[in-house]
């Protein structure tokens, strides 16, 4: 309540001072119902905020296992069609596009700071196969995997 309206609000002064149905109105809908709802619009902007916030940091911790949008909607008890458009209307893109991203930029720095090979980096990140790796790769960055590395070698 303190975090909503002023501390007198539902004083007895106040409510005596209304003579009319009309004053009763105006005054519910300035002191009441407007804070209410923009204190709800806010936490719920916060709790969206914080919903995509933890779903990129589990991301950024566990792109090397296999992830899901059921399953992190799961492990913060929200549907998964909610947890969805909250992801994309954050983020501008959905969540398998995000986490596609976000591994073939790991994979970009592996090919090219280290000597792993292509099927280990794929299997690494979760591909089922190398050729879906090569495919998401190129889809992505316009190029193969092997031509990444050769026109990035150190």
């Amino acid at each position: 309540m303190q975090a909503v309206f002023r501390e007198d609000i539902f004083s007895s002064n106040i409510l005596q001072g209304m003579h009319t149905l009309q004053e009763f109105r105006l005054w519910f809908d300035a002191e009441v119902l407007t804070p209410l709802l923009e204190w709800t619009k806010e936490q719920q902007q916060r709790r969206d905020i914080n919903i995509t916030q933890v779903m990129i940091e589990t991301i950024q911790r566990n792109y090397d296992k296999e992830l899901s949008l059921e399953m992190l909607a799961a492990s913060m008890n929200y549907h998964p069609g909610y947890v969805g458009r909250e992801f994309k209307k954050d983020t501008g893109t959905n969540f398998i596009d995000y986490l596609a991203k976000y591994r073939i930029e790991i994979s970009k720095k592996w090919l090219t700071e280290t000597e792993m090979k292509i099927g280990d980096i794929a299997q690494s990140l979760c591909y089922s196969n190398a050729s879906n790796f090569n495919r998401n790769f190129k889809k992505l960055v316009k190029l193969t995997p092997t031509e990444y590395r050769e026109m990035n070698k150190k």
